[in-house]
């Protein structure tokens, strides 16, 4: 009979998500890594394999809550405009009220690994893809409600947007001030206005 984990997995998971998102991946040891999950080295490597593997079902758990997330918040505004400025406001506030400036886990991730191997060069070319889907869905939503310009290209705008947005979380990690990154943000928007003629 196989026997039954002594732990829960998706806890795990996000202390482990928690931790790389601190440290990094490389200056995380195994050490690190059995005391802050309150497991043993066979239970690790007999659920996750070795470091990278338990890193990715980290970043996959992670993924899968930030798509929802994201969802979440821009459908949650009837108007497109205050959905994407409640998207990047929540967003800066949370990097500012955040004492360890941990910034973005995703950007994170790029910064450390890219070019790197092509198992996490995959995994952010996904994440971008479908942010970057997400974004575009609530813009044309927006387009068709007529809240924003017909010609507006929204598969542009959204990559424009997912850059700034990623910026933002990067820069929040550096002395930035709150009211510098504020005007950052008020000029991405913009984006959203529809052009006079």
């Amino acid at each position: 009979m196989p026997r039954t984990k002594a732990f829960d997995e998706n806890e795990v998971l996000n202390k482990a998500m928690e931790l790389f998102w601190k440290k990094g991946f490389h200056a995380t040891s195994m050490q690190d890594i059995v005391e802050t999950l309150g497991i043993n080295r066979a239970s690790l490597y007999n659920t996750y394999g070795d470091k990278m593997q338990l890193f990715r079902s980290a970043i996959d758990q992670y993924l899968s809550g930030n798509y929802s997330r994201l969802d979440g918040i821009l459908n949650s505004e009837e108007n497109v405009h205050a959905a994407f400025r409640r998207l990047f406001e929540g967003a800066l506030e949370q990097a500012c009220n955040d004492p360890e400036k941990k910034g973005c886990f995703i950007v994170n991730i790029t910064t450390e690994f890219v070019p790197g191997p092509p198992e996490i060069s995959g995994v952010l070319q996904q994440n971008r893809r479908a942010v970057t889907e997400i974004f575009e869905n609530r813009l044309n939503r927006g387009k068709q409600a007529g809240q924003l310009s017909d010609s507006m290209d929204t598969s542009a705008v959204a990559s424009f947007l997912l850059t700034q947005y990623y910026g933002l979380m990067a820069i929040s990690k550096t002395s930035m001030s709150r009211d510098e990154m504020q005007q950052v943000l008020n000029i991405a928007l913009d984006s959203l206005k529809p052009r006079s003629l």
